[in-house]
């Protein structure tokens, strides 16, 4: 194998640029077979973006170690390791397993009651962190334990937590609609308000999906009165960490990372008062570090395929195919929601609304479309990319941080992908009806 990357790193750099087709296509086909072939995601677009060379992409080895970096310098970022490890030390200090026991004590006897807990608790702390990565990782470390000790297989767990997972860039506060906002100057307030009503109706069909599915298994014995107390007081630790995390955030006292890093600590001193051994906080710290490692590394190597795509004038091509259907708000969101999953497919968030959110608001807006409503509709598209593979960023990272392989969690996912497109479809067509009138 390393005789055959060196002599391909020959062959790159020696090769005549072969201007045939576009590099951006060549980008596409080159990573979907390495993909197909069993390649690591981070090998593969890293190795894709180098062998386009070949055929006239702009990105020397200098440029896209340069990409790769600026992939990794957003300060957003930096709250992962700290939600990793306070999840970690969650799981170690036994924190979890008595906040899980108290959400079973309360619903667990019904049908997909720990499913349905788990999307209220992703519901109510949705944008805590600002980052749907690092809600995913923590609610990996947190919650799986629990829900595979109470008889839900692995990849059905992981599937579950990466989709409650697309709710923290939908209900505000959002960092996605920030970017947005920014991005095409738009209301940040009527974008975070649609955020909210849209974050309601995923969250409700994400709800029908659990419990038609029976995601979780259910108590055999409703718990009594006293039993749901003492989960209660035993579980106050955990949300004492909500507290700290949401209300800090919301009331505008801490950034994302530094409610992060403040969770971290809060979650250390509770183990240490938990009495929790040296080596299993060791053990927490190494495992965050690991996940950490992993996840970044998938970040950062997403961004010289960002960058490619971008030189390439893609989006500025398929925008402009969205635009030849005129102006029936049908037909026009239809085509921009093809577009925009068939972009998440490939892109980061952030990158994707940089790049398509000014090239496709004014197509929607042409037909009628009101821009707020839009821009949700585009956020939550580029969110629901987040488990459609090949990359799935959420079902990437679950998988990451609890070491099950992403096909399952993908194969998994189905039924919540079906129900948030169920949304999707629901707001879109509110859109369009509006516009017709």
């Amino acid at each position: 194998m390393l005789a055959i990357a060196i002599g391909l790193h020959w062959a790159v750099g020696a090769a005549q640029v072969l201007n045939v087709v576009s590099p951006s296509f060549m980008l596409c086909c080159f990573a979907l077979a390495a993909i197909l072939a069993g390649t690591p995601l981070p090998h593969a677009f890293i190795a894709a973006a180098y062998v386009v060379v070949a055929f006239g992409a702009p990105m020397p080895e200098e440029a896209m170690a340069a990409a790769t970096l600026s992939g990794l310098s957003r300060y957003l970022l930096t709250a992962i390791p700290f939600f990793l490890l306070a999840g970690a030390l969650l799981t170690a200090s036994g924190i979890a397993s008595d906040l899980v026991r108290f959400a079973a004590a309360l619903v667990g006897h019904r049908r997909a009651g720990l499913g349905q807990t788990v999307l209220l608790t992703g519901a109510l702390f949705s944008g805590a962190s600002g980052s749907s990565i690092a809600n995913a990782a923590f609610g990996t470390a947190a919650f799986m334990p629990q829900l595979t000790a109470r008889g839900t297989s692995p990849e059905r767990a992981g599937a579950l937590i990466a989709a409650v997972s697309v709710l923290d860039n939908i209900i505000p506060p959002s960092i996605a609609f920030l970017i947005l906002a920014a991005a095409v100057d738009l209301s940040t307030g009527k974008l975070l308000a649609g955020g909210f009503v849209a974050g309601l109706v995923m969250a409700a069909t994400l709800a029908f999906a659990i419990h038609l599915t029976g995601a979780t298994a259910a108590s055999t014995d409703r718990a009594s009165a006293e039993e749901c107390r003492r989960s209660g007081v035993r579980a106050l630790p955990a949300f004492g960490l909500g507290i700290i995390v949401v209300a800090g955030i919301r009331a505008g006292a801490v950034s994302p990372t530094e409610a992060a890093a403040l969770a971290a600590a809060y979650t250390l001193i509770a183990a240490v008062v938990k009495r929790t051994t040296a080596r299993e906080v060791g053990a927490a710290f190494r495992q965050s570090a690991r996940e950490t490692a992993a996840i970044l590394l998938l970040i950062g190597s997403a961004a010289p395929f960002a960058f490619l795509i971008a030189v390439d004038g893609l989006a500025v091509q398929a925008s402009s195919a969205a635009s030849w259907l005129g102006s029936n708000p049908f037909l026009v969101i239809a085509a921009l929601n093809l577009l925009l999953l068939g972009v998440c497919l490939f892109l980061d968030i952030g990158a994707a609304i940089l790049l398509f959110a000014p090239l496709t608001l004014p197509v929607a807006v042409s037909a009628g479309i009101d821009p707020i409503h839009f821009g949700v509709i585009l956020v939550v598209n580029l969110m629901i990319g987040g488990l459609t593979p090949p990359v799935g960023i959420l079902v990437q990272t679950v998988g990451n941080a609890s070491g099950v392989p992403a096909v399952a969690l993908f194969a998994a996912s189905r039924p919540y992908l079906l129900a948030l497109l169920s949304a999707l479809a629901l707001l879109s067509l509110s859109a369009a009806l509006v516009a017709c009138f």
